[in-house]
């Protein structure tokens, strides 16, 4: 779900509108560098040309900053297990990577066996203290809890639905 939350940039007012989640880690990065969320959010647009949707423009900078926080983590990355159900079986992966790619593809981490995924269907990311999972503009979307998402935050015993197949973060 989209919030809209309005701010003051250039001297003129304009809207943001992004998932909560995009919010919560726009607050805690301010938080982090001592700054309110506004000045963090117009630090982010400073170079945006005006025509550019500045949304879209956060979103892409949020997740490009969560990147380079993951390349800088120590280690292999977390161990994790997760559960891929499609309608023909079920199976348990265990994985030991900051970054995991979902899709039919077999270069794929989490290997979906099932023509509703698309190839490269979502991307799950660990950012040292929680996983989250983003749609890689698949054909028939990702779904939590109910809702399509384009990224969105999943704590252990959460499923995500890419398709027809359910991805269940076990650990």
């Amino acid at each position: 779900m989209l919030t809209k939350r309005s701010i003051s940039i250039r001297s003129r007012m304009t809207s943001i509108s992004l998932e909560g989640v995009f919010w919560d880690e726009i607050e805690r990065q301010a938080s982090l560098q001592g700054m309110a969320w506004q000045e963090y959010a117009r630090h982010l647009v400073r170079d945006v040309d005006q025509s550019i949707n500045r949304s879209s423009f956060i979103r892409k900078k949020v997740l490009l900053y969560l990147k380079d926080e993951l390349k800088r983590a120590k280690g292999n990355g977390p161990e994790a297990w997760w559960v891929v159900r499609t309608p023909r079986r079920i199976q348990e992966i265990g994985t030991r990577s900051s970054i995991l790619y979902a899709g039919r593809n077999i270069s794929n981490d989490l290997i979906i066996d099932d023509e509703s995924a698309s190839r490269r269907h979502l991307m799950l990311c660990w950012d040292g203290e929680k996983w989250w999972a983003v749609d890689l503009n698949s054909k028939n979307q990702t779904f939590f809890k109910g809702q399509r998402i384009q990224v969105a935050v999943i704590a252990a015993g959460e499923s995500l639905l890419a398709g027809d197949v359910e991805i269940m973060l076990k650990r």
